[in-house]
Formats: structure tokens, C-alpha cells, sequence
């Protein structure tokens, strides 16, 4: 009898249970194993170790635990590694790096390793990714990986790294030996000066210590299409970046930044995002180019400007005649006036043109009355609807059924108001619906049958969030609350998991 040689076992997504068995080991031929997606736990299996020939191993997306795997380290054929949403923990020996020297991608999101990286990763000379964000990683990022002339991703977001010194993005400037690099994401952590850079198409210092101004040197960065520096201490004026054409994500919001919005900004006819929201910039917000035709503007939270178009609602400039602006934001896709200085009155009829509204945010003001009417009809206005936040201010009287009619909508946001009266049962046609939020405060009156609505959100296949605290619920938990989809954490600035 022939004997079947396994050579690739793919069981990605099979909801596969319990632990990974000891006997994988005796399919030694093996050069690609696969076991991602499934709920597998515990640790990974010592007779791994007998895979010699393994070149790839995907084990992300499970409940692994233990430190990692130390059956791996026999293994230096390996080009990908991927252990990325688990439950890892651990350091990570110093001389990793050593025993790996044809490995290409080392995913590790988001498990809970420790200690620091180590510099030895510079010896696994082929490297293309390294992945680790999500973790909590402390010290410094090696100056030694400025020897992987391969790498085009570096992804360290959200750890602990840095000391918040001026010394901390040092390893920046090894970096620029690194021709190929591309993304590099070093988000939040607590670095706490900021270099220069060249050749990159995609930089993330967001939530981090920086402090003084921009760099005009990323002026320079002419590859640029994402830029993200929000949540820091940034101050001065907006550098001059009206070379970077190819820039499509601009994030410059929660941060210090004073001075006028540069006209140049208006020859960015690329941005599809552009947040700048919560600094201290003030003047005439311009009129033209991304500022009049741009998928998602956030300029809130600048209590110092004036003008621009119509549909931003904000205050006349002094030296301009308070006349009717022309809006060409038939195109905008998302709208956030929440936390814009304390807004009252009604949502204006005017937003009626603009049917491409995927999002609508107005929370943390002070709007009044019934639900607005303004979007009564909102399955009809706004049929490409998929986020509403009406959180924190002071709409009064039921929630109306109507917002049933909008199908697509993922999450409804209207905490924290003085709405009353019952949750619409019709909620369970929003079979798209993830994250209904109605935490507070008056909803439903103590009696028995106040939470028969949960019954029909089991249509709900997508709901992954349900909030309703802080209201006066009555009777008992019913047993469909079981049936309701569990939730599951993802993040989006990581690469892939395999």
C-alpha cells in the first residue's frame, strides 16, 4: 500500500476545539500547517519540534497560551510564524533571532508578551514584517534592525515602549538603511521625541508623549498617504505639506497646533480623511479642494474658526459678509460636530442633500426636543447609514421605530438623553445592527415584560455590543439573551494574521 505523505494541512476556521494533539508531530514531511481561526487552547505541543521541514506555521486567532513555544526553536526553516491573537505571554528569549535564519513574517499581535524586543531579530537577515502590536513591550526599539535591508513593515502599536526621553526615536535613523521600508506604526507608546523621515508610505505616532512642533522635514516625504500624529503634545503651526499629493489620511487632531489652516491644504486632492479637531488653530477655514469635496472633514473642537462651507454650521469670519455659502459636500460620507462647543438649537434640514452620510455624529452638545425631525425618515434620507451617535444631550420622548427602516445600520449611539417610553421591538429587522447603545436614563417603566425586546434581537446575527444600563428595567433576564452573538475583539492597523 502507498503511504500518503502530508506535505500542507490547512484547518484554518473549522471551529476546531480543545488542545492541539501531540501527535501533529508525527507528520514530520509537513511544510505548511495551518490551524488559525478555530478556538484551540493551551499550549503548543513539544513534539512540533519534530517538523523539520515546516516552513510555515499559522496559529493566530485561537486561545494559546504559555510562553512562546519553545518547540519551534528546532525549526530554522521556518519562513512565517504567525501566533498573533492569543493568549501568549511571557518574554521573549534574547537570542530569538538566532534560530530562525530564513524567517520572512513574525506576527505576535496582540497577546500579552513582556519584557523588550530583542536585537538578536536583526540576525534573521530575510525578515519583510515584523508584527508585534498589541502586546506590552517596554524598553527601546533595537538599533540593530536598521540592518534588514528587506524590511517593509514595522508595526510596534500600542505598547509600552520608550521612556519618554529625547533620545527615544533614535533607532529612526538606523531605519533610513532600510530602503524597502514602508509601514512603519508606532503608535501608542510612550516615545517622547520625534526624528526625521524619508521613503515611507504610511507613518502612525499617534497617542504617544511627542512634544514641539512637526518636522517640516515631512515635507519631504513625498511617498506619503497616511500620516497620523493625533494624541500628542504637539504645538506651532501645520508644516508645509503641499508637496505630498499622494496623501490620503491625514490625522493631526488632539494636539496643540495654533495658527491658521494653510491654504496649501487646499491642493491636497487626494485626502479622504482629514482631522484636525481639538487643537487651537483659528481663521477662515477654506473653502475649496478637500475642504469642499472630501469624504471625512473633522474640524471640531477650534472654538477660534470661522466661515468655510455652509454645512459645517460654523460662525461668520468678522471681515466677511454673512452670506449664503454654496456646498459641494454632496460627496461626504462621514459628519462629526460631537464635542463642538456645546451645540444647541435643531439639526438643520439642510443636511437633507447629503445621501452618501455613512456616519452622522452630533454627541456630547446640547440639541433639544423629540428626536430630530430631520431624520424622522431616515431609512429614505440617508439610506447608506451606518453609524448614528446622538450620545449626551437632551433629546426627549420615544425612540422612534422608523430607525428600524435603516438596514444598514451597525451602531446606534444615544446614551445618556431623556428618551422614555419602550425599546422598539422592529429593531430585530437590523440584521447588520452590532452595537446598540442605550445606556440611560429613563427607558422603560420597572414591569415585568420591559425586556421582551431582547427576545427579537437574536435576528441580530451581527450584534456584538449590547448597552442598555442606567434606565429603570424591569422583570427578569430572558434565556434568549444566550442566543445573542458572542463578541470578539479585532484590530485595524495590523497586518493580516495568517
Amino acid at each position: 500500500m502507498r503511504r500518503t505523505i502530508h506535505v500542507k494541512l490547512y484547518l484554518r476556521n473549522n471551529n476546531l476545539t480543545g488542545r492541539i494533539p501531540a501527535s501533529i508531530g508525527n507528520l514530520t514531511s509537513l511544510v505548511e500547517l495551518h490551524l488559525s481561526y478555530n478556538i484551540l487552547e493551551g499550549q503548543v505541543p513539544d513534539p512540533v519540534t519534530s517538523l523539520i521541514h515546516l516552513k510555515q506555521l499559522g496559529f493566530s486567532v485561537n486561545s494559546l497560551s504559555g510562553e512562546f513555544p519553545s518547540s519551534l526553536f528546532n525549526l530554522s526553516s521556518l519562513e512565517l510564524i504567525s501566533l498573533s491573537y492569543n493568549n501568549f505571554s511571557g518574554n521573549l528569549r534574547p537570542d530569538l533571532g538566532n534560530f530562525f535564519p530564513n524567517l520572512q513574517r513574525l506576527y505576535l499581535a496582540q497577546n500579552s508578551f513582556t519584557g523588550s524586543i530583542p536585537s538578536s531579530l536583526a540576525n534573521a537577515s530575510k525578515l519583510l514584517q515584523l508584527d508585534f502590536p498589541e502586546n506590552n513591550f517596554t524598553g527601546s526599539i533595537p538599533v540593530s534592525f536598521g540592518n534588514l535591508e528587506h524590511l517593509f513593515w514595522l508595526n510596534i502599536w500600542s505598547n509600552h515602549l520608550g521612556y519618554g526621553e529625547f533620545d527615544d526615536l533614535k533607532f529612526l535613523d538606523s531605519l533610513a538603511n532600510c530602503s524597502n521600508l514602508e509601514y512603519l506604526l508606532i503608535g501608542v507608546n510612550q516615545f517622547g521625541d520625534i526624528g526625521n523621515w524619508s521613503h515611507l508610505i504610511a507613518l502612525d505616532f499617534s497617542f504617544n508623549n511627542f512634544s514641539g512642533i512637526i518636522p517640516p522635514t515631512i515635507g519631504n516625504c513625498l511617498s506619503l498617504g497616511d500620516f497620523h500624529m493625533q494624541g500628542n503634545s504637539l504645538h506651532g503651526t501645520i508644516p508645509d505639506i503641499g508637496a505630498l499629493m499622494d496623501l490620503q489620511f491625514l490625522d493631526l487632531s488632539l494636539n496643540n497646533l495654533s495658527g491658521p489652516i494653510p491654504h496649501f491644504m487646499e491642493n491636497l486632492t487626494s485626502l479622504q480623511y482629514l482631522n484636525l479637531s481639538f487643537n487651537d488653530l483659528e481663521g477662515q477655514v477654506p473653502v475649496t479642494g478637500p475642504f469642499s469635496n472630501v469624504n471625512v472633514l473633522v474640524i471640531s473642537g477650534n472654538p477660534k474658526l470661522c466661515g468655510g462651507i455652509q454645512d459645517l454650521h460654523l460662525h461668520p469670519c468678522v471681515a466677511q459678509e454673512p452670506k449664503k455659502m454654496q456646498s459641494n459636500l454632496t460627496t461626504l460620507q462621514e459628519l462629526h460636530l460631537s464635542y463642538c462647543n456645546n451645540i444647541a438649537g435643531q439639526i438643520p434640514d439642510s443636511i437633507s442633500p447629503l445621501k452618501k452620510l455613512r456616519e452622522i455624529g452630533v454627541g456630547v452638545n446640547r440639541l433639544p426636543g423629540e428626536f430630530p425631525a430631520s431624520l424622522s425618515d431616515i431609512a429614505n434620507m440617508f439610506p447608506n447609514l451606518q453609524r448614528l451617535h446622538l450620545a449626551q444631550n437632551h433629546f426627549t420622548g420615544s425612540i422612534p421605530s422608523s430607525l428600524a427602516n435603516a438596514t444598514k445600520m451597525m451602531q446606534l449611539d444615544i446614551p445618556q438623553n431623556n428618551f422614555t417610553g419602550t425599546v422598539p421591538i422592529c429593531f430585530s429587522d437590523q440584521v447588520n445592527l452590532l452595537w446598540p447603545n442605550v445606556l440611560g436614563k429613563s427607558l422603560e417603566n420597572g414591569a415585568p415584560d420591559d425586556l421582551n425586546f431582547i427576545d427579537h434581537l437574536t435576528n441580530c446575527s451581527n450584534l456584538q455590543f449590547l448597552h442598555i444600563g442606567l434606565n429603570q428595567f424591569g422583570g427578569t433576564l430572558p434565556n434568549s439573551i444566550v442566543n445573542l452573538s458572542v463578541w470578539r475583539h479585532s484590530s485595524q492597523l495590523h497586518s493580516e494574521p495568517v
